[in-house]
């Protein structure tokens, strides 16, 4: 009898393991924000996956699309740039999962350049 229980709670402890494993814990919705003084920037930033996209001479503030992460490993690489088109002015940088900020950077003055990344891994 204590070796069938044993063997239960074994099973239990296997199931309970693989349930955890392999549920999605990090579905989520990834989009990315250019705020700034800057007139125009150029935005380069990635799908999440290894794709990169850009988009040229954009009016502030400017937002991407959403990306959602719903692979099954769930690893993804957010990152953001922007260049500031002008002479002057500022440019902020960031990255929102769920609707919360999780990583920004600015930069101010001609010509600069603000990045930052986010991993969930």
């Amino acid at each position: 009898m204590r070796h069938l229980i044993s063997s239960i709670i074994l099973l239990l402890s296997f199931v309970i393991g693989f349930l955890f494993i392999s549920c999605d814990p990090d579905t989520a919705d990834y989009y990315y924000e250019v705020t700034g003084t800057a007139s125009k920037v150029n935005v380069t930033y990635s799908d999440l996956f290894g794709g990169t996209l850009q988009e040229s001479n954009k009016s502030l503030p400017w937002t991407s699309k959403t990306f959602t992460n719903d692979s099954p490993e769930n690893r993804i690489f957010a990152y953001i740039s922007a260049q500031n088109q002008t002479n002057t002015g500022t440019v902020t940088v960031s990255i929102y999962r769920n609707g919360k900020m999780e990583k920004t950077a600015s930069s101010t003055g001609a010509y600069v350049i603000a990045s930052t990344s986010y991993s969930n891994k």
